[in-house]
């Protein structure tokens, strides 16, 4: 590690490693957990990238981060008023707090860190959770295989079922595309090992959501590059927007009823027509949405319930538990989740200000040639498909939300990095004499004050007059 990160990174690169063996669910199953010792984890994580915060930044982090964080800062700020409104006050309350402290990590992540360190360090973090997973399907197949819908054996690891663990599976093979070179560096042979898992994970844990997800943010991966090579124009996120805007006509047409059999489009991934119980849950999540479309049901008031009270208030809502005995931990679906806890009119624009950011990102990428933007934008595709069967957007514990909130603060120019990465950072005062007492402002005004001068000064001055006068009188001679 010290070979690979400065010795500046270091607190910011062991703090992100962290976060993300936590958020791999090293302490528990499921990275939906609110158990004492998990929160107690993370708790102290927000504690300790808050305090380096204000001791290299004092508060002026916080005007940065609502000028470039403008997007979580908008939901920070609605989840905390939906508190006043929220079926469930007080998991509310706890999930905002988890909301604010994930924005105090990435903003900590990105004033300290540079992309490709962060991408490192994500990796390292994600080898080690994938390397340790592996090592229990094999020692104990029980635990870490599971049956699939009585069909198949599918790889689980030790969370509560695959697509949890095809989740970190997808990123890390994600990264590894991204960021492997044929050079033989230590750091590239740990992306190979790293895509090496990665894919067979991916392949074992038989997530069809991670798949498509993975395919279609390498295809963006590749297409900015060769649009970029051939001089091409930002397109590229009109044809993003075209397919999320495909998915989503989908979903409206599955829950309204206008298409009732999608078994042929299902069928080609390998699932069953009801996409194994999700048709259902978004059916009944958008019947409770519509019930109150404005302001939602309060942030995390719903999904994931914290005890037995919240989970009747989820039965009675959704009038199901799905497939999860305590409840049901997303809505499986992003735009559905957020719509259901802050309402219609909030999701619609955090939703057109996040392809904005992506569009702006695309423009830059291809008129830079950088390749940290191609990553983002790659990233960004990724995850809207992502969450059209999962929920990752928006969750204050969930790697991938972190990681997008790094992505939006972060800007590749060094101008950028070196204007507000020293916001707040304490510099030496120094202190200079008002002109109006200088000696020479004194002499100018006909004052008789001369100046004091210290020995030393005075010494130098009389060593400089005996060497003229030595030069003088040679030559003279």
């Amino acid at each position: 590690m010290n070979t690979w990160f400065k010795s500046d990174e270091r607190p910011a690169v062991a703090l992100l490693i962290a976060i993300v063996v936590l958020s791999g669910g090293i302490l528990h199953n499921t990275a939906y957990s609110f158990s004492k010792a998990n929160t107690i984890a993370w708790c102290a994580c927000y504690v300790i990238a808050f305090t380096l915060l204000l001791r290299q930044y004092s508060l002026k982090w916080i005007p940065w981060f609502t000028n470039h964080g403008i997007l979580m800062a908008l939901i920070a700020g609605f989840a905390s008023l939906s508190i006043f409104w929220s079926t469930d006050q007080f998991t509310t309350i706890f999930r905002t707090v988890i909301f604010a402290g994930g924005c105090i990590l990435a903003t900590y992540f990105s004033l300290n860190l540079k992309m490709d360190t962060i991408l490192k360090t994500i990796s390292i973090g994600l080898l080690c959770i994938m390397a340790l997973n592996v090592a229990l399907i094999f020692s104990n197949p029980v635990i870490g295989i599971q049956d699939y819908a009585g069909e198949d054996l599918v790889w689980r690891g030790w969370f509560n079922n695959k697509n949890v663990l095809a989740a970190p599976f997808a990123l890390a093979a994600l990264i590894s595309i991204f960021k492997i070179k044929p050079v033989g560096s230590p750091i590239d042979w740990i992306y190979a090992i790293l895509l090496a898992f990665s894919l067979l994970g991916l392949i074992k844990a038989d997530s069809a959501t991670c798949i498509v997800a993975f395919a279609v943010g390498t295809t963006v991966y590749a297409t900015l590059r060769i649009l970029n090579r051939n001089s091409f124009s930002a397109s590229i996120v009109l044809i993003i927007v075209g397919i999320f805007i495909a998915c989503i006509g989908l979903l409206i047409a599955i829950i309204t009823g206008a298409l009732s059999d999608i078994s042929n489009v299902t069928s080609v991934l390998g699932r069953s027509g009801d996409l194994t119980g999700r048709v259902d849950l978004w059916i009944n999540t958008w019947a409770i949405i519509t019930e109150k479309p404005i302001l939602g049901y309060g942030y995390g008031a719903i999904w994931a319930p914290l005890n037995d009270e919240s989970v009747a208030l989820q039965l009675s809502l959704l009038g199901i538990h799905w497939q999860e005995e305590n409840g049901v931990a997303t809505a499986h679906n992003g735009l559905l989740q957020l719509a259901s806890e802050l309402g219609l009119p909030l999701t619609v624009f955090v939703f057109l200000t996040f392809f904005l950011v992506m569009y702006k990102k695309t423009v830059g990428a291809l008129s830079r040639k950088n390749d940290d933007l191609y990553i983002q934008v790659a990233f960004f595709a990724f995850l809207l498909i992502h969450n059209i069967a999962e929920t990752s957007l928006f969750r204050g514990r969930d790697i991938y939300w972190i990681l997008t909130m790094l992505f939006i603060l972060q800007f590749p120019s060094e101008l950028f990095r070196k204007n507000f990465s020293s916001i707040g950072r304490k510099t030496k005062k120094t202190i200079s004499r008002p002109s109006s007492l200088t000696s020479r402002s004194l002499s100018g005004a006909g004052s008789t004050v001369k100046s004091k001068s210290s020995p030393s000064t005075h010494r130098r001055r009389s060593k400089t007059r005996r060497k003229k006068v030595k030069r003088s009188s040679v030559e003279t001679l």
